[in-house]
């Protein structure tokens, strides 16, 4: 039996939050916990994420359901992203790549949810 490689690569990913926004992105690195360092340009190339801003999710929902919101962010980031997915594809497997998506479409449904609730974000 052939044994499998160990991936070079792994996908690392973070939630910042601040004041007004929140920051949601993964990032290739060389372990799970690696710190993500914005100088580093093989961390800002492979980067993909989403700034969520509550204020204007609220403004938003004013105009528009939830469910509609949701959907459009999931296209929105998948496509400005694409190329990178594309990229993060020759340097993990496509599990991997799919952790990516899980975990960004969790959080823009996590997030747009509670903004329904007023209480939930400042």
């Amino acid at each position: 039996m052939k044994e499998q490689a160990i991936p070079e690569y792994v996908i690392a990913k973070r939630v910042q939050y601040y004041d007004d926004y929140t920051m949601i992105f993964c990032f290739l690195g060389k372990f799970r916990d690696e710190e993500y360092d914005q100088y580093n340009p093989f961390h800002r190339k492979f980067t993909i994420g989403w700034k969520f801003q509550p204020a204007f999710v609220k403004a938003k929902l004013a105009i528009q359901n939830v469910d509609e919101l949701i959907i459009e962010f999931k296209v929105a980031y998948k496509l400005v992203n694409e190329d990178k997915l594309e990229q993060i594809k020759e340097f993990v497997n496509g599990t991997d790549v799919k952790e990516i998506t899980d975990f960004m479409d969790n959080h823009i449904d996590v997030s747009l949810y509670s903004c329904i609730n007023v209480g939930s974000y400042k």
